[in-house]
């Protein structure tokens, strides 16, 4: 099974719509949403969808390894950019090569 990390930061409704159109397959699954912004929606529209959701703040995303272990330990195949606008750092992007 394909897993599936979407990183989001607003209303999350872009998230919600790819959340959906993975939920009847079989072959591919959204493990987590993780977002910078701890008052963005898109913690609501997880809640409902029974997804996983993290809220991370600069720090934690640029400095610490906090995002970058998460990432470890969820394994993306493919990691989704749905609304989400910093800059991924090195790190994660050397981690996970081709799969931003």
């Amino acid at each position: 099974m394909k897993r599936l990390v979407i990183f989001a930061s607003g209303s999350g409704t872009n998230a919600e719509n790819i959340i959906r159109f993975f939920q009847d397959h079989n072959n591919v699954s959204v493990h987590a949403v993780l977002t910078n912004n701890p008052h963005a929606k898109v913690l609501d529209r997880c809640k409902k969808l029974n997804v996983s959701a993290l809220s991370f703040n600069r720090k934690a995303f640029y400095d610490d390894v906090i995002v970058l272990n998460v990432l470890k330990d969820l394994n993306p195949d493919l990691i989704i950019l749905a609304g989400f606008l910093w800059k991924f750092p090195e790190s994660i992007l050397s981690l996970f090569p081709n799969k931003v």
